[in-house]
């Protein structure tokens, strides 16, 4: 949780929340859905970013189809969730939900150039200095604590960002469409 805090202050972060989920156990199943359901509403994110769809780690494609789901039921009217002051919910479907991608390679559907914040976001995945290489520790070595993960890490980067002819990007793969209010459109909706 140290850790946890001292990422979210590099990035500026104003919220964060940890829902006590059980680690490698949580479900995506009514209850799990729920709260998440409630806290999409209570915040109503045009966008969500959430686990990637396929991963090495079960917890990360577990989650990804958790809020995914939960993304989907949030705008179901049907659905009756209310705050944590009792008050019932208005539905609200996020526009956007992106996967980031993590461990596997994943075709990403969008690049986002991350040039001017790529070192900060490195001092924010940093702070989590507990799980990555240290060469005192005896610990079991996983692949994130391999001595070459930050260099795998910056060659995905990079690699991204030549491909939209910049130096760092984040590959996002697109998972509900964005509705894009259209030129062409609003011409010819005045025109009627």
């Amino acid at each position: 949780m140290k850790e946890a805090a001292e990422a979210a202050d590099i990035l500026g972060l104003t919220l964060r929340l940890n829902l006590g989920f059980a680690d490698a156990f949580f479900r995506n199943d009514e209850a799990h859905q729920r709260r998440i359901i409630q806290l999409i509403r209570a915040y109503q994110p045009e966008i969500l970013l959430i686990n990637a769809p396929a991963d090495r780690h079960p917890d990360h494609r577990r989650a990804a189809e958790l809020v995914l789901d939960a993304g989907y039921y949030a705008g179901l009217r049907g659905i009756i969730t209310h705050s944590d002051a009792g008050e019932p919910q208005p539905a609200w479907a996020p526009k956007a939900i992106y996967h980031y991608i993590q461990d596997w390679w994943l075709k990403p559907d969008m690049l986002i150039d991350v040039t001017l914040v790529y070192e900060q976001k490195l001092k924010a995945v940093k702070a989590f200095r507990s799980q990555f290489y240290d060469p005192e520790s005896t610990e079991p070595q996983t692949c994130i604590s391999d001595a070459g993960f930050f260099s795998r890490i910056n060659a995905r980067a990079g690699i991204f960002g030549e491909a939209i002819g910049v130096r760092y990007a984040e590959g996002l793969q697109l998972s509900r469409y964005t509705p894009v209010q259209s030129p062409v459109n609003s011409v010819f909706s005045g025109i009627f």
